[in-house]
């Protein structure tokens, strides 16, 4: 709904702070020794409630500007509202360089930006007859929601992958009563420390008012178009969008709107021959090995578009990792269709999420071990798949999974293995892709690597290796990791786990062949990227 920032702490709260001071500074600078007690005074409260709220960036940025802004107020000096925000933004990141990199701190400064280059052109579109007046006033407030939501676009969609559209019409219906709520709570709160009763009966009002804006924002959320999936492809979308506000903040100044539209025209130039320079480029593989806890689930995005999925995560009566991780993400990549689902084997920790995919989008073919399991949760897929109509194959060695035009080399199971232990029969397989390979493991066994080396030897040499059976001590063994030779590896897990995994002896093996070993545990998901020639990892946003 586009209405979580209003209840984050942040500098609107600092404001309910200072209105009551504010209208009490005439009394206060009437000597010089009064300003300075009355700027002390207010720089030791709003330090007080900053550390209160954890030193948030948003409250450090409205503390920062209030203080200049005060100080320029008593002691009668001229200010800018861009130099105040400017010299918040100075003083964070003196203290914590870092930040500039921080949602936190792109948000709050972003939003603010946009606001203080705008409302002076907002003041300057509106008829003189309708400056200082109410309609002025709500044009005004809703064309600041508007162009604050613009102005963040990049961002949200940058790091969230969605866009709320209602937001700027909620927002104009909610922010003002939130503020008058807010306030009116912060006077009962004040009250309750000599009548409590009272004050608890006197809130009622705001709690019928959050309760009614909880039950709207779960209304708009489940409209279709409150919001949508959007990705940003470029850094230079971030530049053009600073370079297209700026242009709009400068429509009303002849001196300085040509040379904004003359270099928000240069961007996107540059982004146009960035798009070309793409598109000529050989596509990538991506491999995305999602943070499902003590499980296994792994998003394969080929070069020709082509979507699967190894594993599915972790089933508990609580949630699944489809629901509430790989569906998510599919969304915001606009993933709607899968090409194929291999589900290494029928564990809980590995075919956790099938049912809820299956019933949220379309799969071409599922692929299962054939390993015969009799739980509930296997049933229910079987049960699932066969009523979406979707064809569930066993492969075996020899066997090619095509995933779009990237080959996926079936390398086990295979009837020879032994035992009923369902890790033994994982589906093993080696996806190709040029001059580069993904090995994927499942949860395989000391004896399904034993056999795979007698039969692969040297081809089990892969560039990533998905290490098997989440670190245990069960699989990874010396010779076999040998043999596959990896430059990268990676082990999905959960930080806390009841298996104690990885084993110690596990990540000592690892550690004296691979040289690049990443933990879902430690680093969240982890993303690999091929152009067909090389590997390399890249980070989340």
């Amino acid at each position: 709904a586009g209405l979580a920032h209003l209840m984050a702490v942040s500098g609107m709260h600092v404001g309910f702070l200072l209105f009551p001071i504010w209208f009490l500074l005439p009394w206060l600078w009437g000597t010089n020794r009064n300003r300075w007690i009355a700027f002390s005074g207010v720089l030791l409260l709003l330090f007080a409630y900053a550390g209160i709220t954890g030193f948030t960036v948003s409250v450090l940025r409205a503390s920062v500007m209030a203080i200049l802004l005060f100080y320029a107020r008593i002691f009668r000096k001229h200010g800018n509202s861009l130099n105040y925000l400017g010299a918040a933004a100075l003083i964070i990141l003196l203290y914590d360089p870092n930040q500039l990199f921080q949602i936190g701190f792109q948000l709050s400064f972003g939003a603010v930006f946009v606001i203080l280059i705008m409302l002076p052109v907002l003041r300057q579109s509106l008829p003189v007859a309708l400056r200082g007046t109410k309609i002025g006033g709500l044009y005004q407030a809703i064309m600041v929601s508007v162009l604050v939501q613009a102005g963040l676009y990049p961002i949200l969609a940058w790091y969230f992958g969605e866009y709320s559209i209602i937001g700027p019409l909620s927002n104009t219906l909610a922010a003002f009563l939130v503020q008058i709520a807010f306030s009116w709570t912060l006077v009962m709160m004040l009250l309750s420390l000599i009548l409590p009763a009272l004050a608890i009966i006197l809130n009622t009002p705001a709690d019928y008012f959050f309760g009614a804006l909880h039950y709207l924002v779960r209304i708009v959320a489940e409209w279709e178009l409150a919001w949508i999936a959007v990705t940003i492809s470029s850094y230079l979308v971030f530049l053009i969008w600073i370079a297209l506000f700026l242009f709009l903040a400068s429509i009303y100044n002849p001196f300085l709107r040509w040379k904004m539209l003359i270099g928000l025209l240069a961007l996107l130039c540059v982004y146009q021959v960035e798009q070309i320079y793409k598109k000529v480029q050989v596509p990538p593989l991506h491999i995305v090995s999602y943070d499902v806890g003590q499980a296994d689930a792994i998003l394969i995005q080929t070069p020709c578009g082509a979507n699967a999925l190894y594993d599915v995560g972790l089933w508990t009566p609580r949630r699944t990792s489809g629901s509430h991780v790989i569906l998510p993400d599919l969304q915001s990549r606009g993933i709607t269709h899968l090409d194929a689902i291999i589900l290494s084997h029928p564990h809980a920790d590995h075919i956790g999420g099938i049912v809820e995919i299956l019933e949220a989008i379309s799969v071409d073919t599922v692929y299962d071990a054939g390993f015969t399991y009799g739980s509930a949760l296997y049933q229910r897929f079987l049960q699932t798949a066969e009523e979406r109509n979707v064809p569930i194959v066993n492969p075996s060695l020899g066997d090619v999974i095509w995933i779009g035009e990237t080959p996926f080399l079936v390398m086990s199971p295979h009837r020879k293995l032994t035992g009923n232990d369902p890790n033994t029969f994982s589906i093993v397989g080696k996806l190709l892709y040029g001059e580069t390979s993904v090995l994927f493991t499942g949860d395989a066994t000391s004896q399904t690597e034993g056999w795979l080396i007698d039969i692969y030897g040297d081809f089990l040499n892969t560039d990533i290796l998905k290490i098997a059976h989440h670190g245990s001590n069960t699989s990874s063994q010396i010779d076999f990791l040998t043999h596959a030779a990896p430059q990268h590896a990676f082990v999905s897990l959960g930080f806390y786990n009841r298996h104690r995994h990885p084993h110690p002896d596990a990540v000592m093996r690892l550690q004296a062949v691979v040289p690049e070993i990443a933990y879902t545990s430690l680093d969240g998901a982890i993303k690999y990227r091929s152009d067909g020639r090389r590997v390399w990892r890249y980070y989340w946003r």
